[in-house]
């Protein structure tokens, strides 16, 4: 009876034990440890250990309720966080909301690792925001690739935060500092939960990529890191075809256009028409003396109009600009050379503030400022043209401007 027992309390731990060892052996799924969940009133900051266990990223995951394997799929992935880092600070979009986190390991190769377990990946208390601030922290790009494929240039990266806004550059020299920025064409804006992008540049050309947070352009604290958010080796199409330079992969449906339509004869008559009152324009003639007397007697008749010198003009919301924003950048042009009266330098900063991508509303600001430094500066046809761009934003301030510099130019061309 002893050695029965023996044999079944043997076989009992070798048939328990053997399947769990198998189990371990065969799953493998690293995961961050010792999570934490710091409340803010505008802002929450997780915090975790990484894992020494793989390379490679950590995905942060934020929903309403606590996350576990039936409902990640409903969780939003709100950053990819390089590790090394070990925080992440999120900015909710509502107040008074319950946010549960989860941080899951990323392998390099984009093997994402669901495995749930709460205090190590996952929080267990909710978490909540008072008031609701704007997310300003700049994302990290990191891991740049550009390849040539077939017909186009390949490009992939990381961003650690997908809600940001993403700038796409290209340039024939290498993007290393501020003056490569400027020379470089913007191609594209894409979003930070994006991880590649198709370029279809012209063949027979080296290029060169840089993949940037546009906060990080605006206030102009860009900072360029090879491998990271530029690249440092040039790609190249090879020359093959001239058919499909610069188009997208799927041919357009847009038809070629119709050819001018050269109208000589009536559509129900079938008549010759007249020649069209371009083709005889009658030749120019000079003005008979009863003529040209009631024009002189019209035009005496106008009140001259009194020109004044205009005061320059700096907008409402330039004045008192969010310090570190782009409206702070153009500001400080103002307040020292525009207020000072160097219309010169002025003018030269403006159109470098200019070269790099703005939003509609802020170039028409840009507009308006150089119009008022080509007024001061003698160049009124620029000047004109300079309003006319700022007047869709700014029609009220720009309309004396405009109106004072037709009169200019109306008296110019008439003396």
């Amino acid at each position: 009876m002893k050695r029965t027992l023996f044999f079944i309390i043997i076989f009992l731990s070798i048939f328990t034990a053997f399947p769990a060892f198998s189990q371990v052996d065969s799953i493998f799924t690293p995961f961050v440890s010792r999570i934490k969940v710091e409340q803010g009133t505008s802002s929450i900051k997780i915090s975790w250990n990484d894992t020494d266990d793989v390379k490679g990223n950590c995905i942060v995951y934020r929903y309403t309720s606590a996350i576990d394997a039936d409902n990640f799929k409903n969780a939003v992935k709100i950053a990819r966080v390089p590790q090394g880092i070990e925080f992440y600070e999120d900015f909710p979009p509502y107040t008074q909301t319950n946010y549960f986190y989860a941080v899951l390991m990323e392998e390099e190769g984009s093997n994402l690792h669901q495995v749930f377990i709460p205090f190590r990946n996952l929080s267990n208390s909710a978490v909540f925001i008072t008031e609701k601030s704007k997310d300003n922290t700049p994302a990290l790009v990191t891991s740049i690739k550009a390849w040539a494929g077939k017909d186009s240039v390949q490009l992939s990266y990381k961003c650690s935060k997908p809600s940001a806004e993403l700038f796409i550059y290209r340039n024939t020299e290498p993007i290393e500092d501020r003056n490569g920025l400027l020379e470089a064409n913007l191609i594209a804006t894409l979003s930070g939960a994006s991880t590649s992008y198709t370029d279809y540049p012209v063949p027979g050309i080296s290029y060169y990529y840089a993949v940037i947070d546009s906060n990080l352009i605006k206030t102009g604290n860009y900072s360029f890191k090879a491998g990271e958010n530029i690249t440092i080796i040039p790609v190249e199409l090879e020359i093959k075809t001239t058919e499909r330079i610069g188009l997208p992969q799927k041919a357009s449906s847009r038809p070629k256009p119709l050819p001018y339509l050269s109208i000589t004869r009536g559509y129900q008559s079938g008549r010759q028409l007249s020649p069209s009152i371009i083709d005889s324009i009658p030749a120019k003639q000079e003005l008979s003396k009863k003529t040209a007397d009631e024009v002189k007697a019209m035009i005496s008749s106008f009140t001259p109009v009194k020109l004044t010198v205009p005061e320059p003009v700096i907008l409402k919301q330039d004045r008192s600009p969010e310090p570190g924003s782009e409206l702070a950048m153009l500001s400080d042009i103002l307040e020292t050379d525009f207020t000072s009266g160097n219309y010169e330098a002025a003018k030269i900063k403006l159109l470098d503030f200019q070269k790099i991508r703005r939003s509609r509303q802020i170039e028409a600001s840009v507009y308006f400022y150089l119009g008022q430094a080509d007024y001061f500066l003698g160049n009124y046809r620029a000047s004109f043209t300079d309003f006319l761009f700022a007047e869709e934003f700014y029609y009220l301030d720009s309309r004396p401007w405009i109106n004072n510099l037709y009169e200019k130019l109306r008296i110019s061309e008439s003396e």
